[in-house]
């Protein structure tokens, strides 16, 4: 079961989409996993780019197959400042490619923050929900590989699994150096970090490895200080949904070992 909500953010000054997936059938107590781009985990005919990561139903099957306990999703939806709310530094340079008439300089704090001095605190009051840091996992691909990195980091007392697949941040190397040596992984965190080996999609070396530098360097600045990482380069993989919906079970599963 999908339920969609509009939630009033008086951080954010707007309303927020918030689509969330209760398993059938379960009434809690739940682990939450908080996912950023909810238009594109669920629907096709809400997904950005047609395609989805289909999160609901491989969620229902790894329940059904008694390989995880009972989880809801909460699906945050981006708006159309996506690529400032997913930046938890300055992200100027970006805007060199794209058009910048929907600005808000360092929204990500603010919108990190959304998620949790609001948004956790509805969950859970809504729902039956195991609220624990141990039960609460973030996760997001891309800008949203980053500010679920940032939530981990910034939040250490909150979220207990991170998941960052094919992580944005090489348009800002000091930025994204200060994050990391700022914020320090606690030991009972664990953090899965992904990548592709192709993530341009045309074989751009160049712009291939401004991803996987970004995703070593997390993997070796978290290691000294985190519970457990998980650390994969997945030969040959693209920068979309295709990829990242794929590694969901190996995200399930080392969340819960």
């Amino acid at each position: 079961m999908i339920k969609v909500f509009k939630l009033q953010s008086k951080i954010l000054k707007q309303r927020r989409n918030i689509s969330i997936y209760i398993p059938d059938n379960h009434k809690g107590p739940f682990k939450v996993l908080y996912m950023h781009d909810g238009q594109n985990l669920f629907f096709k005919e809400t997904s950005s780019y047609g395609e989805i990561w289909d999160a609901h139903t491989q969620y229902d099957r790894f329940l059904k197959a008694g390989l995880i306990e009972p989880h809801i999703i909460v699906g945050i939806d981006h708006t159309k400042y996506r690529m400032d709310e997913y930046a938890p530094f300055d992200n100027s340079t970006i805007y060199k490619y794209y058009p910048d008439d929907n600005r808000i300089p360092h929204y990500g704090v603010a919108y990190a923050q959304f998620i949790v001095e609001e948004l956790k605190p509805w969950v859970d009051k809504k729902f039956k929900t195991k609220k624990d840091k141990s039960n609460t996992y973030i996760l997001g691909a891309s800008l949203g590989g980053l500010i679920s990195l940032y939530c981990g980091l910034k939040y250490p007392n909150v979220f207990g699994g991170i998941g960052a697949m094919s992580t944005s941040a090489s348009w800002n190397p000091a930025g994204f150096d200060a994050l990391l040596e700022t914020h320090k992984a606690t030991p009972d965190q664990k953090y899965f970090i992904t990548c592709g080996s192709n993530e341009s999609g045309t074989n751009d070396q160049t712009k291939n490895r401004n991803y996987t530098r970004v995703s070593k360097k997390i993997n070796k600045q978290l290691k000294p200080y985190a519970q457990k990482v998980f650390y994969k380069v997945y030969d040959g993989g693209v920068h979309n949904e295709t990829l990242w919906a794929a590694q969901l079970s190996e995200f399930a599963l080392f969340m819960k070992s």
